[in-house]
């Protein structure tokens, strides 16, 4: 799971007799996501995208999610009637249509297709799905609980975890261990705590009811199973049942009127926040935003960003593909926005309505500017204001010198006996306005020829010649771990040659590289220094290197192969006093290698 805890996502339910298991299978469903033929498309284009950009691993992933990932859910009906499946945000996030599996005694599966994502919430990561044309299969649901779960309470966990690829019913049961746990890194406290239990959960299980044993056999929804903690045994996670009724009655209930300028105002509030929180950044992001720019910027926040904001963006890749593109927008644009404090020192321009129904904010602050598109997500985010688009604009004026400008003409025009100094004093006012069109577009990135995939282990033989070519080949051997692709650390074991003599020398240090990359092709210029220490005939010997180098390799699937060369400078004294001997060394080395 994102928010850097290692979480894993998931689901499941619980019964006591085979019989009542099996009306609970009628209850509890298989849920996938439908894909259109355009959205399939821009699967493939994006995952393509990837792979060009050196992804390779990322590409492979998102190609697997168009229709062949799953989770669970269960039938809710309401008092009116009306049948809905609850769910998990995550198992519909990358989709507006959904299907859903009921298994049979025969083991065959009822299907029902072209579910409307009808309402989904991202701070409690529940979705609501609609049955289409006001069909309502089902003349009863789950019984949704009026109490809360206590501690040391038995409860049940069902749904359909993968097993061999495939779906597969299961029920576990557990106790409640914690009944209102709070974990920021999943939700924010204020919004809702958090159901700690030891209920089997499994991936695919995301979505699936928790379940309680009522004194007449009966089984109740407490909560709905979200999250499984990885480093801890039995230790998983449910959003409890008080949430989802209100999520419920939100997303079933006639959606008010949302304010822009109020939602204007919460997303400049949280840019001004100390600590900007990049996943409710999110929040405020249209899907129309993430389809355009969404892969373009994880490149880019992949090669350029910081280790915390690299690790934020990879898990939450790791946890679903729309997701990690969700994260680099946000963390792109906390780092845009926040540049020189520009969000919190910012004017908000009044909104300007555009001719599709949209609105063109504009966010300044001193010379800078920055074009902000919103439009209305209807359905997935509760009819919630969103925004299209971020382009840095050209700096024309700011909107008090305009206002300034049009009321001292309008008193010149008044005031003035001379109508001719009153037309001139309008040009001036009309030549400092803004420019009304604008392009908007996505922020504009440094370059885009960076190495794009990570390296983490570089395995390499290398070998190089001390002094002059006339020098028998000195072999050696290193190992380097990057933290970032322009970062990594180096330890290296390789021979000196001073005078007939072979010495053995450990050295350790930094390298920075800038990486280009072409596709899968990448070449790396890069600089090194470190410490060194060994033996130089039976003395000890310390000292330092430094130099630079090329490399130049192909990026497969699993692994790469490269081939360097460099050109270092070693210097090397004996004993620890730095007064005897000194060895200096000038080393051209060509090596070959492997990365993981």
């Amino acid at each position: 799971m994102k928010k850097l805890l290692t979480f894993a996502l998931t689901l499941s339910i619980a019964a006591s007799t085979l019989s009542f298991a099996e009306n609970l299978k009628e209850k509890v469903c298989v849920v996938r996501e439908q894909f259109s033929d355009s959205s399939k498309k821009w699967i493939k284009k994006n995952a393509e995208y990837l792979r060009q950009q050196g992804f390779s691993k990322e590409s492979k992933f998102m190609e697997k999610i168009d229709g062949n990932t799953f989770g669970s859910g269960f039938v809710y009906v309401a008092p009116d009637g009306t049948n809905y499946i609850v769910t998990n945000r995550h198992v519909v996030s990358s989709c507006e249509k959904a299907s859903v599996q009921f298994e049979q005694e025969d083991g065959s599966y009822k299907t029902y297709n072209n579910l409307k994502v009808l309402a989904s919430d991202r701070d409690l990561d529940l979705a609501l799905l609609s049955f289409p044309k006001g069909e309502n299969p089902f003349a009863s649901g789950m019984t949704v609980s009026s109490r809360a779960v206590s501690d040391g309470e038995e409860v049940w966990s069902a749904g359909f975890p993968g097993l061999g690829a495939e779906p597969s019913w299961q029920l576990g049961k557990g106790t409640v261990t914690n009944a209102t746990t709070r974990i920021k890194a999943l939700v924010d406290p204020e919004v809702s705590t958090l159901i700690q239990h030891s209920a089997p959960v499994d991936s695919g299980n995301s979505g699936g009811p928790l379940l309680r044993k009522n004194a007449n056999g009966s089984y109740e929804v407490v909560g709905v199973n979200t999250w499984k903690v990885s480093f801890r045994q039995s230790t998983n996670i449910s959003m409890p049942v008080s949430s989802l009724k209100k999520f419920i009655e939100k997303a079933t209930s006639a959606p008010a009127p949302q304010s822009l300028d109020k939602r204007i105002s919460a997303f400049t509030k949280e840019l001004k926040e100390d600590e900007v929180s990049c996943s409710k950044i999110e929040k405020f992001l249209s899907k129309k935003y993430v389809g355009k720019s969404g892969a373009e910027t994880f490149a880019y926040v992949m090669r350029n960003s910081s280790t915390a904001d690299y690790a934020y963006t990879s898990a939450s890749f790791a946890e679903y593909p729309l997701s990690g593109f969700y994260a680099a927008l946000a963390v792109d644009i906390k780092n845009t926005l926040t540049k020189d404090d520009f969000a919190k020192n910012c004017k908000i321009v009044k909104p300007q309505q555009l001719d599709d129904g949209s609105y063109s904010v504009e966010l300044i602050n001193g010379k800078t500017i920055y074009y902000t598109l919103w439009s209305q997500q209807a359905e997935a985010e509760g009819s919630s204001w969103c925004i299209d688009s971020i382009g840095e604009g050209k700096y024309s004026e700011s909107d008090e010198l305009k206002e300034k400008q049009a009321a001292e003409a309008k008193k010149a025009k008044n005031n003035s006996k001379d109508s001719k100094k009153a037309d001139s004093k309008k040009k001036i006012a009309s030549e400092n306005e803004f420019d009304s069109e604008v392009e908007l577009s996505s922020p504009k990135k440094s370059f885009s020829s960076d190495l794009v995939f990570e390296l983490p282990y570089e395995i390499t033989v290398s070998g190089g010649l001390m002094n002059a070519p006339s020098d028998k080949l000195s072999p050696g051997a290193r190992l380097t771990y990057s933290f970032i692709s322009w970062l990594s650390v180096l330890v290296q074991v390789d021979s000196i040659k001073n005078g007939d003599d072979s010495n053995l020398m450990a050295s350790g240090g930094l390298k920075l590289n800038v990486p280009i990359n072409y596709n899968s092709f990448y070449i790396i210029p890069y600089a090194l220094a470190g410490l060194n220490m060994g033996l130089l005939s039976t003395d000890l010997g310390l000292g330092y290197f430094a130099g630079a180098g090329l490399e130049v390799g192909y990026h497969f699937e699993v692994f790469g192969i490269f081939a360097f060369a460099e050109f270092t400078k070693q210097s090397i004294k004996t004993h620890f006093d730095w007064e005897d001997e000194t060895i200096e060394k000038t080393r051209p080395s060509i090596g070959i290698g492997l990365s993981f």
